[in-house]
């Protein structure tokens, strides 16, 4: 009797375990219904949302297309790639526009040299109403005649005012940094050098206070538009009673000259640097030996 009873008890204990593991499980199941839903609504909202975009893009994509085939569209189009490769080749030669307003533009010039570039210089031209143009203002180095050039050129031809503004900057920097190319290719203290503003008058004084020779170049560009001298003198210095070397002679001194006046100054200049330094390493041991004979005595 007793042992049904707890059998009978064991029964009812196993009966509500049953059923709290079945409301459990019946928990999980709802919670992962609902989750399913929540993502379901999620992706059609998505598909509504996706739906939208693609009519406002097909209807954006119809007005594009009647306007892209008006005649006036295409001509604004062909306008606009007619003004690009026309801005193209201006940068390639070094003049660019930098801003445009209504009835003016700003010309750029990139001045380079060597494949580097250096400072840029600018000029705003005004547009009149009869489609003249004239000078405004502008930051070009004061010996470029750019009055003269707007009153031979801009009236008629803006590009042709800007070729020739480009014309003169190219020549400028050209021999500007010709010279310091020169510099850069012997000690400070063995050179001297003397340019104007335009560096359209050179003089390179190789030599030192201390030095039994030195030369003299001086350079003359006939205009501003020249970039190798057109007038070339050259002076060598020797101490009293010494022999002029031999690769100072007359006939190495005109062949420098020719040279002087067709290529490029540092390229023209690398073999006259050559013989004075020569010459002056050929002096200084010469006086060490001179001195080494005294001591020795």
């Amino acid at each position: 009797m007793y042992a049904l009873e707890n059998l009978e008890q064991l029964q009812e204990k196993d009966d509500s375990s049953n059923r709290i593991v079945f409301k459990d499980e019946a928990v999980k199941t709802v919670r992962k219904i609902l989750q399913l839903k929540q993502q379901k609504d999620k992706l059609l909202q998505q598909e509504k949302e996706l739906d939208t975009q693609i009519r406002e893009a097909e209807l954006k994509k119809s007005q594009c297309q009647k306007r892209t085939n008006s005649k006036k569209y295409k001509e604004g189009l062909s306008r606009q790639h007619d003004l690009q490769r026309m801005l193209d080749c201006y940068r390639l030669t070094g003049v660019s526009v930098h801003s445009q307003e209504k009835n003016s533009f700003t010309l750029c010039f990139d001045n380079n040299f060597k494949s580097k570039f250096y400072e840029s210089y600018y000029v705003e031209l005004l547009k009149r109403d009869n489609e003249t143009f004239e000078l405004k203002h502008h930051s070009l180095p004061k010996f470029v005649p750019v009055a003269d050039l707007a009153g031979h050129h801009l009236k008629d031809d803006p590009s042709e005012f800007a070729s020739k503004v480009s014309d003169y900057l190219y020549a400028y920097v050209t021999r500007r940094e010709e010279v310091a190319r020169v510099q850069e290719s012997i000690l400070e203290n063995k050179l001297q050098v003397t340019v104007t503003d335009a560096v359209d008058f050179v003089q390179l004084y190789l030599g030192k206070l201390t030095s039994k020779v030195s030369i003299k170049v001086t350079l003359t560009y006939q205009d501003l538009l020249h970039v190798t001298p057109t007038r070339v003198t050259f002076h060598t210095y020797i101490d009293d009673g010494m022999d002029l070397p031999e690769n100072l002679q007359p006939n190495h001194v005109l062949k420098w000259k020719q040279q002087l006046k067709v290529f490029p100054l540092s390229q023209a200049m690398a073999p006259i640097i050559e013989a004075f330094e020569f010459v002056q390493l050929d002096n200084e041991m010469a006086m060490e030996e001179e001195e080494s004979l005294e001591d020795s005595s």
